[in-house]
């Protein structure tokens, strides 16, 4: 499968470094990448059970791009933690010095292609066949996942002959609502996300795209 590693800025602290907290359960701020955000609310919803309420710290998140959120810490957004979907763009803040902290690497993104339409089963063979009207991808200058994807129909020989079909999201979230909502026949998304609509008693909708 196409592999994306994605990767988590801790004790990120920016627009805010050096200054002592005002309370002890100050707020804290966590960016996260679109595909992840799912999963992350229901690790918020798991800590919140697990902490009585007069000692929780209170999660607040932001989502979006991986792209838009850099950009954002860039120029001082002040974020806790950044749950990025590449490896790339938390190394590079790093090296710029625009964070305290360090990056990991927190799990494997992987790349399939979607559709959730019964009968119309995503597949190699129907994207180089051209049977379908519209393919969504993520923005590739904003979202690793947008990136992947038009790696992937390069390598395929197909991007050029399919450009004028594909619908862009501004992240892998915004993707996976026009495939979902039926707005276009499918497109590339991370899948976690596609696993959502899994249902043992029909075929498998999605192709996974191989490394």
């Amino acid at each position: 499968m196409r592999r994306i590693w994605i990767s988590l800025l801790l004790a990120l602290c920016v627009g805010g470094c050096g200054q002592e907290r005002e309370a002890p359960r100050q707020p804290l701020r966590i960016a996260v990448a679109a595909n992840f955000a799912t999963t992350l609310d229901k690790l918020i919803a798991a800590y919140n059970l697990q902490q009585p309420p007069r000692q929780q710290t209170q999660l607040q998140t932001m989502v979006g791009s991986t792209g838009l959120l850099t950009a954002q810490i860039e120029v001082g957004a002040p974020f806790d933690l950044f749950f990025a979907a590449d490896a790339t763009r938390p190394a590079h803040l790093v090296e710029q010095g625009k964070v305290q902290g360090a990056a990991e690497s927190y799990a494997l993104g992987r790349l399939v292609l979607w559709a959730p339409k019964a009968g119309f089963k995503a597949g190699l063979k129907r994207l180089q066949e051209d049977e379908f009207k519209h393919l969504a991808i993520a923005n590739p200058e904003l979202a690793p996942y947008g990136a992947a994807a038009v790696q992937t129909l390069r390598k395929l020989q197909l991007f050029n002959k399919v450009e004028g079909k594909l619908i862009r999201g501004e992240n892998i979230s915004q993707v996976y609502q026009y495939v979902a909502s039926g707005r276009v026949d499918m497109g590339f998304v991370a899948l976690s996300q596609s696993m959502q609509h899994w249902d043992e008693k029909r075929p498998a909708l999605y192709w996974k795209v191989p490394a």
